[in-house]
């Protein structure tokens, strides 16, 4: 969605910007055959702060946040969409994909969403939406 081949800072709502094809910037941060240990830590930190450290200022990411407050709302509207619109039922089976088991669990995934704590999935309704932190909707 952002991997742009110029500089860009629309995934960051002009809060900053991202480098011509981020992705490859992050991957090149791993792309040591032979990472490991500390050299692995620090290029998963080194990939992570493409996104989380866009300005080249910070010295620890919190990625349970947005990078900055813009991004933050859109994964809360982001969130709210999931809920009322786009709920995906998935569950991996370790058999015909590259992941571990994992079965679908609607209730750990409307705790994991604060907004489907507001409006449950498949129950959309204007009237119960969070204008404490979207007066717009």
């Amino acid at each position: 969605m952002g991997n742009y081949p110029y500089v860009s800072g629309y995934v960051l709502n002009g809060g900053g910007e991202l480098p011509a094809f981020p992705m490859r910037v992050a991957c090149g941060h791993l792309a040591g055959s032979t990472l490991t240990g500390a050299a692995l830590l620090e290029g998963l930190r080194d990939a992570a702060g493409v996104f989380y450290n866009n300005t080249h200022d910070r010295t620890c990411y919190n990625i349970s946040q947005g990078v900055n407050p813009a991004t933050s709302d859109d994964g809360e509207l982001w969130s709210y969409q999931f809920c009322t619109e786009m709920f995906q039922p998935m569950s991996r089976d370790g058999v015909k994909d590259a992941f571990f088991e994992q079965q679908f669990d609607e209730a750990s995934v409307v705790r994991a969403s604060p907004s489907c704590a507001i409006v449950p999935p498949g129950r959309v309704s204007v009237s119960v939406c969070d204008t404490t932190h979207h007066p717009g909707l």
